[in-house]
């Protein structure tokens, strides 16, 4: 197949002419130089040309050869020298053909893949004619390999049997009595032996002196690592003395909720008993809910700037103030719903006096269902043979 030929007008002539490439737009290089002139700084300087060395006028910006012929001819000589290659064998120079050729000729390849292998067995026979003591018998013997130790496989096993049963004796570093290896890498005869040795290494070598970071007195470390000269410097450090101690709970404290003084048995307490918490803290959960609900009524707007619980009334109307709303210092008087005692409390919604009444109705509500669910179950087991007859 022929490709295509392609009809086109040259861009400076104006000619119609025949070409193969897509990509030209000129009939010739006449018409290149005259449509892409050279600027005037690059006209009238000489240059040398690289293949010939002769002196030229550039007529193109890029111009680099004095012509088409010289800069081929350069080229070639470039790709000509990349290609040469020296023979492993002859020591020729040659052109390659291929990527990766070592060689001139077979013949050479051949020769010289020969020798190496020649070269090998030459090697084997000057082995196998030596003459070798065998390991285990002691007797003198014609090697027949390289790596021959013995002189036949009898002596072979034997010599093998003989190095596993082997019991190996070693010299204990501490008591210097010699004992039977058990362990590949041992070193004493027993652990008694090994504890003595390291323990008195650590006595030879001079103490290291430091500073405990607790106390700052000097002492000899027993180890790199060791910063405290005691036990009890390195828990006085870590979790405070014991006196710090006693001081912070022998103080009196004022509670939260009765604003009565009491002896801390704790270190962080707040509160003079349980009840005093449980009900400083129901206080400030209804007090949370109550500002949610109301924060923005309808006619008024509550005012948090105040301690108190209260609503700023505007001009325009009278403000809707709900009866749940009580002010901070009021106390009102509630039946406890378990053992109906009477309790004072500064909330109204609250229906018992502590939270082990609370605990024990809740038990209680929960067996008086049960037994009512069991009840009900026993009555339709009784009326089910009524029903199939």
């Amino acid at each position: 197949m022929e490709p295509e030929a392609y009809v086109k007008t040259c861009r400076y002539c104006n000619r119609t002419y025949k070409t193969y490439d897509d990509r030209q737009r000129f009939c010739s290089s006449e018409c290149i130089l005259k449509f892409y002139p050279v600027p005037p700084e690059h006209k009238h300087n000489l240059v040398v040309c690289p293949n010939c060395n002769g002196n030229y006028e550039k007529t193109m910006l890029y111009q680099k050869f004095c012509s088409d012929d010289c800069r081929t001819a350069f080229y070639e000589k470039k790709r000509a020298k990349n290609n040469t290659k020296k023979c492993r064998h002859c020591g020729k120079t040659f052109v390659k053909s291929e990527l990766y050729q070592k060689f001139c000729k077979e013949d050479c390849r051949t020769a010289f893949y020969d020798e190496i292998y020649y070269k090998k067995i030459t090697e084997k026979e000057q082995a196998e004619n030596e003459q070798r003591t065998c390991l285990n018998c002691n007797k003198v013997f014609p090697q027949k390999e390289i790596y021959q130790k013995f002189c036949d496989d009898r002596c072979r096993d034997e010599y093998l049997k003989v190095k596993k049963n082997h019991k190996i004796y070693k010299k204990c570093r501490h008591c210097k009595r010699p004992f039977l290896k058990t362990v590949l890498y041992q070193k004493f005869c027993d652990n008694d032996c090994r504890n003595a040795f390291y323990e008195n290494r650590i006595h030879q070598k001079p103490p290291k002196i430091e500073f405990c970071t607790n106390c700052h007195k000097e002492f000899s470390a027993k180890y790199g690592t060791q910063k405290f000269c005691s036990d009890d410097c390195r828990t006085t450090y870590y979790h405070g003395e014991p006196k710090e101690k006693e001081i912070y709970l022998r103080k009196e404290k004022t509670c939260n909720f009765c604003k009565k003084t009491f002896i801390k048995t704790e270190k962080y307490q707040k509160f003079c008993n349980d009840d005093c918490r449980i009900a400083f803290y129901d206080a400030r959960l209804s007090k949370s809910k109550r500002v949610k609900k109301n924060k923005v009524n309808r006619s008024g707007v509550f005012d948090e700037s105040h301690d108190q619980i209260e609503f700023i009334i505007p001009e325009s109307g009278p403000a809707m103030i709900e009866s749940n709303v009580v002010a901070k210092n009021e106390f009102t008087v509630n039946k406890c719903l378990y053992c109906d005692c009477n309790f004072t409390t500064e909330f109204p919604l609250k229906q018992y006096c502590s939270l082990e009444c609370n605990v024990a109705h809740r038990k209680k509500l929960k067996a008086e269902k049960r037994s009512q669910k069991f009840s009900e179950n026993q009555q339709d087991f009784q009326n089910a043979p009524e029903q199939l007859n």
